[in-house]
């Protein structure tokens, strides 16, 4: 439920001075009841009331990148108590299809809306023999609850995808295609061939941060001029 601490001062105001212009429209109708003035301000004044509110609704939920950042940030154990370290929280963000500048974006959105908030760990260099501070990201109870209220809309995360890939003919013959999956930006490094039992078959494991569209499969498929037996998710 939105709650009045969540709204910013501006749209308090904002919200107040259509209430206001509503409520005066109305006295103004039951006072001159016979003139169109009234009548014809009242009509004006209801789809200002009807934006205010649905603007209003609209503060409350999150884009799709900042659940899906903020329910990441909450995948680390330590998130509500010390903080996700924020360098690599940034590159996992990346790696799964956010552009550098949207992820500093985001975390500032999330940021202003109270639901995460920015701090330093203090963190022993050994090298240096030292304490010093590493930026982070904590997670605020705003942001727990947030996450609680919305579970039906918090995306599924897993820290690794990991699908097989069957093919038809020898790894040799699909080599260029492992290769062109190997390519996309969010295909980590152990991605390979694996051991295929079927003689006529080689099998390739995918180790992805982000979920694998197989029509983005099927496309590389058709450009690499090989076949595919199946293509599944593993557990």
């Amino acid at each position: 439920m939105l709650k009045l601490k969540d709204i910013s001062l501006i749209h308090k105001i904002e919200f107040a001075a259509v209430i206001v212009g509503y409520i005066i429209t109305i006295i103004w109708i039951v006072e001159a009841p016979k003139k169109p003035d009234p009548y014809v301000a009242f009509l004006f004044t209801i789809p200002l009331l009807i934006d205010a509110i649905r603007r209003l609704i609209k503060l409350k939920k999150l884009s799709y990148d900042e659940t899906f950042t903020l329910a990441f940030i909450l995948t680390d154990p330590q998130a509500s108590t010390r903080g996700a370290w924020l360098y690599p929280l940034h590159q996992q963000l990346t790696k799964r299809g956010f552009k550098d500048s949207n992820v500093t974006s985001i975390l500032s959105s999330l940021t202003k809306k109270g639901l995460i908030k920015f701090v330093e760990i203090e963190s022993y260099d050994s090298l240096h023999k030292r304490v010093s501070k590493a930026p982070a990201y904590k997670v605020t109870k705003k942001g727990i609850d947030y996450i609680t209220d919305n579970k039906s809309e918090i995306p599924d995360i897993k820290e690794t995808y990991i699908y097989k890939i069957k093919m038809y003919g020898t790894q040799n013959k699909n080599q260029l295609f492992l290769e062109s999956i190997e390519d996309l930006d969010f295909v980590q490094a152990q991605t390979r061939f694996i051991t295929e039992k079927d003689k006529g078959f080689c099998t390739i494991a995918a180790f992805t941060y982000k979920p694998l569209n197989e029509s983005d499969i099927k496309h590389l498929e058709k450009i690499n001029k090989v076949r595919i037996y199946s293509f599944k998710e593993s557990e």
